[in-house]
């Protein structure tokens, strides 16, 4: 099969409408990466929150240490997955 001639318009127009498609593919997900991480930045403040909460009433007796493993845990989670989110963004981003 020969290479399509470079001059032929239905072939420039396939190819800038494969264009067009990716850097529109591409912009959506740097969108959606940047709301997700928003709203992952704000759940992990609701975290600290709670871990400091959850740690006062362990300190205080009222339930067990567990809960206070559990609270880190969920934190430790949630600030892995916004490293990989921002990874992604920064890889979205590039292209």
């Amino acid at each position: 099969r020969s290479e399509p001639a470079l001059a032929d318009p239905d072939y420039l127009d396939e190819v800038l409408e494969r264009v067009a498609a990716e850097i529109t593919e591409n912009y959506a997900d740097v969108v959606r990466l940047r709301q997700t991480i928003n709203s992952l930045d704000e759940t992990i403040i609701r975290q600290e929150r709670l871990k400091q909460l959850v740690a006062e009433r362990v300190n205080a007796g009222r339930i067990p240490p567990a809960e206070l493993d559990l609270a880190s845990l969920r934190l430790i989670q949630s600030r892995t997955l916004l490293g990989q989110l921002r990874s992604q963004l920064t890889t979205a981003e590039y292209r």
